[in-house]
């Protein structure tokens, strides 16, 4: 219960650390909002909170909680706000001056499309210029239908031509994992004069619209355009679908840029509305990558040039300002981009941080904006006023403003809120780590980032081992709950960007495709032992794993390919069979690609590819798990849907490893708060344990260290039992052998005397199993018959290293006393006078008299305790 109440305490005072989502400069730069979003354990949900500052002195002057908005953008005046609301699963849109609410609509009562568009792929909310119109993506409403036999009253108004028969259980593609039921966007406009909603017609039935805005004059639109045709892949999380740049006019005229194979991302107007810039790259391939920064002068057509600002970038450039680049791997631009003279300002992943920097378009320059180990994401930029978040493993984020300068690093940066260090964490470190494989690939550097205590005592901190998911993504320098978590209950952990990772130049995110199971599950062993070797104080008898999607696919991995290495392991939503997952993915050219091979439903199935998949996954290495191993999973997964675990599942028990799986309401990422805290009907909460029967609380980041407490309570169950010597074991199966192989060859020629013998013969088998199961129960209790030879080998290392330190600790304590008992060294002196060892010491003289040094020092000891113990201090 102490581990119990520890794990509530602390979990309860990481939820309330917020996350800073965003900033804005309003009401002509005299108001700084932030939003930022905290848990709130009590709702089961995660709150969204509007806070006000002021500069000086630096203070929130209020708090909202804005979580029913949905969506909010502010006219170019500043006089309008524009809110998408959700109240009792209804839709609202509303319109606010500065002084009250000015229009309210119910969009579900109008019935003009489907639910608004709200999500990070799709939804845009903006003023036009003239801010007479809003703009927002939704749902097209659809056609009702109904069987076609369906007896109903006649009335007078009803309009059959409205109505499609036999088509109600027609199957209609949506965007996949999180985008549910998103199937045919539609752009609309709300006029705030007629107040009144359209959908605006043009766009092709083919192409799905996403982020669209108005051009500068309000002339027309232009958006993104995603192709339908041949299928719908996954959306989220994967920059790699076939796009466009359209136009679209108010009368209906449709233009798309004619961009051959690619994907784009966040089409933008600069300023002076002369020139279009969006990010893209090559569609298909991996699921995320290197972009290129483009532009082309508006208005749009087909013809329209596309010039490249910055390219993608394949392994390292120099900024302007002499810093390394690793290219651009965002997906959109902060909400207010631009500073007053046109250059753009962006933030993107780097190595192991997100870094920010201000692009020229015309002198095609790059120019990082603060040089700092932390993470530093640009929110946005108003009037050269620059808002932006410094984040840092060990600190809660801070707000930080600034006046932008030519040079930037004359740029004085101002904390807004407050730079908390995250309480139980004052001792600790990260530490980027450089690794190198000494291969011959084409791409031999990965990097993996180092937290925990700063120093601690040898082999004493036990290790988590935390792989990325993706596999193209990246950890960067940000707070994380759970992180946070495993660090007060006093784990190290260690973040791996293997190879494949992006942040590192598009080689590296090339290299992983063909390699999955091999490059990156080597990589993960080479940075957990670069790792043991820096640092002495990890435990490498303690290292669990930890990771989810393709990080779960690695944790799996490893736990077969190395079962002594690792002691326990969660994973989530983890691919375990990508042969299989290919067939039910809302990304099957995921599973082709990082097969190494294209993704394709043209001709006869490539049975070649498929038993390559089968080869590259964990579902191989099964067999040789030995870590207890728990696998959460979400039931509403469609990116590694559940039988990928429950496959796993069962062939870990069926091979007798100690597994639980937990199947919850969620989808892949399993980020519902629900989820991490629940309450019982009396209120209490407990952890779910990996080995505990009532599930009230859920907090993942427990569940290893519960099955690495049964894993040690097994193993000092084994040391309170008697241990025996081999000479000891009682083992008596070969007579029993003898008569059953007796039994079988006799040839009887009557039925009872078979019968008999039969029966006889099945006795002697059971014999014969008891047998064996009590020489297995004796085998059990040889001394170290638990630790297999390198367990026990590093035991004996780590034995000889507590001897040599003890060795050391006792004479540094001999010299320190000898240092405050002057009067010991003379009589020592004296002593070797006495007995002739002044001068030319012999080897055996000298081990005589170092005897004999150590027994009186000894007394001296002795008599020194024993007066301490008679002026009355135990």
């Amino acid at each position: 219960m102490a581990l119990l109440d520890k794990v509530i305490k602390n979990y309860n005072a990481l939820s309330k650390i917020p996350s800073l989502l965003g900033a804005e400069l309003i009401f002509k730069k005299t108001v700084l909002s932030s939003v930022w979003s905290q848990r709130d354990i009590e709702k089961g949900k995660t709150t969204k909170i509007l806070r006000l500052h002021t500069y000086e002195p630096k203070q929130s002057v209020s708090s909202i909680d804005i979580t029913g908005q949905l969506l909010s953008c502010l006219s170019k005046s500043e006089k309008l706000i524009g809110l998408i609301r959700e109240n009792d699963s209804k839709q609202f849109l509303e319109i606010w001056t500065q002084d009250e609410l000015k229009t309210t609509v119910n969009l579900k009562a109008l019935d003009v499309h489907g639910d608004v568009y709200t999500d990070g792929e799709f939804a845009s909310l903006q003023f036009s210029p003239d801010e007479t119109k809003l703009l927002y993506i939704a749902e097209k409403k659809q056609v009702k239908t109904e069987p076609f036999w369906k007896r109903k009253p006649v009335k007078a108004d009803d309009k059959p031509d409205e109505i499609t028969k036999g088509q109600e259980y027609l199957y209609r593609e949506d965007w996949g994992e999180q985008l549910v039921n998103k199937i045919q966007s539609v752009v609309v406009q709300y006029d705030l004069i007629k107040d009144e909603v359209e959908v605006l017609s043009g766009i092709p039935e083919n192409i799905c619209p996403a982020k669209p805005s108005y051009s500068p004059d309000g002339s027309h639109i232009i958006g993104i355009a995603y192709k339908t045709d041949p299928r719908k892949l996954g959306l989220i999380y994967c920059s790699n679908r076939l796009s466009t740049i359209f136009k679209l006019d108010f009368e209906g005229n449709y233009t798309e840029i004619n961009l051959i194979n690619k994907s784009v991302k966040d089409p933008r107007f600069t300023p002076n509305g002369n020139t279009l810039i969006w990010l893209q790259r090559n569609a298909g391939g991996p699921h995320a990558a290197c972009m290129s920064l483009v532009k082309t002068r508006a208005p749009l057509s087909e013809e329209s040039k596309v010039d490249v600002v910055i390219d993608i970038v394949q392994r390292e450039i120099t900024t302007a300002n002499s810093k390394p680049f690793y290219g651009l791997y965002n997906n959109g631009f902060p909400k207010n981009c631009w500073t007053n003279d046109g250059r753009l300002l962006l933030a993107t992943n780097q190595k192991n941080t997100i870094q920010s920097y201000i692009i020229d378009l015309d002198q095609k320059t790059i120019t990082q904006l603060r040089d700092t180990a932390d993470s530093f994401i640009i929110l946005g930029v108003y009037n050269d006023t620059i808002l932006a978040n410094h984040r840092n493993f060990l600190k809660a984020d801070v707000l930080v403003v600034a006046e932008l300068q030519d040079d930037v690093d004359s740029i004085e940066w101002l904390e807004v809120t407050p730079r908390n260090r995250t309480p139980g964490l004052e001792n600790h470190v990260y530490h980027y780590l450089d690794i190198t494989q000494d291969v011959n690939d084409d791409v031999k550097t990965f990097s993996a980032i180092y937290v925990g205590p700063e120093t601690g005592a040898e082999a004493s901190i036990p290790l988590i081992v935390w792989p990325h998911g993706g596999p193209h993504s990246a950890f960067a320098n940000n707070l994380s709950l759970e992180m946070s978590l495993f660090l007060q209950l006093g784990y190290a952990v260690l973040l791996i960007n293997f190879r494949g990772s992006i942040g590192a130049g598009q080689a590296s995110v090339d290299f992983l495709p063909g390699r999955v199971g091999t490059s990156d599950v080597s990589d993960c062993v080479l940075a957990v032992e670069t790792a043991l070797s820096k640092y002495p104080w990890l435990n490498r008898n303690a290292i669990a794993l930890v990771g989810g999607s393709h990080g779960g696919f690695l944790v799996t991995h490893l736990s077969g390919q190395k079962p002594d290495m690792f002691k326990v392991v969660v994973a989530r939503n983890a691919v375990i069979d990508i042969a299989s997952m290919s067939v039910l993915s809302d990304i099957p050219d995921w599973c082709y690609v990082e097969a190494g091979s294209e993704y394709t439903q043209i001709g006869e199935p490539n049975l070649k590819i498929l038993e390559e998949m089968r080869t590259r996954s964990p579902i191989q290495h099964a067999h040789k798990v030995k870590a207890p191993t728990m696998l959460q999973v979400g039931s509403k997964d469609l990116r590694v849907p559940q039988h990928q675990s429950k496959e796993y599942y069962t062939r870990l028990k069926a091979n007798g490893i100690t597994v639980k799986m937990h199947l919850y309401d969620d989808n892949h990422p399993l980020g519902n708060v629900s989820n991490e805290f629940y309450f019982g009907t009396k209120g209490a909460i407990n952890p779910i344990g990996t080995f505990l029967n009532r599930a009230m609380f859920y907090l993942k980041t427990i569940c290893f260290k519960n099955a690495l407490d049964d894993m040690e309570n097994t193993e000092q169950n084994l040391d309170n039992k008697k241990r025996i010597t081999v000479e000891e074991l009682n083992i008596e199966i070969l007579p029993v052998v003898y008569e059953i192989i007796r039994s079988v060859e006799k040839d009887h020629h009557d039925n009872t005397s078979k019968s008999r013998e039969s029966q006889d013969c099945s006795l002697k088998v059971l014999e014969l199993q008891k047998r064996l199961d009590h020489a297995r129960a004796q085998i059990r209790l040889l001394a170290g018959i638990e630790f297999s030879k390198e367990q026990q080998l590093n035991h004996l290392e780590a034995l000889k290293t507590q001897l040599r330190l003890k060795q050391e600790l006792l004479q540094k304590l001999i010299i320190r006393y000898l240092t405050n008992h002057p009067e010991l060294v003379e009589r020592s002196k004296l002593l070797a006078e006495e007995r002739g060892l002044k001068e030319n010491l012999s080897p055996e003289k000298l081990k005589q008299f170092s005897r004999r040094f150590s027994n009186n020092l000894k007394e001296e000891l002795e008599k020194a305790r024993q007066e301490y113990l008679r002026k009355g201090k135990p």
